[in-house]
């Protein structure tokens, strides 16, 4: 029940903010959890803006090439394409096509292939529809030219967010 995940997070959310920081590794693992459990509830919206804010807490926390940003900017974009913002989505996927350069080293990956294909795709849907917003009715993709978000849909993390047995103590 994503529904009831998502209210469990935010207030596991509140209460580790307050008393650990918004850097902390714990508090980054509850966001994950909780812009996934967004995204399976429905609520991209509220989403997208849990992931940008686990994002620039982990650039802060990590630096910017780290893979947890990496995995967390394949969550952006996913929901990015959802909403047809094709002039962020292709942003993020620059921004992802660097942290996957610069870890690959001298090779190319299927990951940068992949990315790259999307960037061609996206991009191609920004110069079909040069004006933000793309009209009254919203921009729509024909069957031919749909672009496959499977692949980047958010995926579970693989950590876990819980707190048991440990004592706060406050003075």
């Amino acid at each position: 029940n994503y529904k009831a995940a998502v209210n469990t997070f935010s207030e596991s959310l509140k209460i580790q903010k307050l008393l650990l920081g918004a850097d902390n590794k714990l508090v980054l693992s509850t966001l994950d959890n909780l812009g996934f459990a967004q995204t399976m509830n429905g609520s991209s919206e509220k989403a997208l803006t849990t992931y940008q804010e686990l994002l620039s807490n982990q650039e802060k926390s990590y630096g910017e090439s780290q893979s947890d940003c990496a995995r967390t900017m394949r969550s952006i974009i996913y929901l990015q394409l959802l909403h047809k913002d094709y002039e962020s989505a292709l942003k993020t996927l620059c921004s992802l096509e660097d942290i996957q350069i610069e870890t690959a080293g001298d090779k190319d990956t299927k990951e940068i292939e992949i990315t790259r294909r999307l960037m061609g795709q996206v991009n191609y849907e920004v110069l079909k529809y040069p004006t933000t917003g793309c009209g009254v009715f919203g921009c729509s993709l024909g069957d031919e030219d749909e672009i496959d978000l499977e692949i980047w849909k958010a995926k579970k993390p693989n950590n876990g967010s819980k707190m048991s047995g440990h004592r706060v103590t406050c003075a």
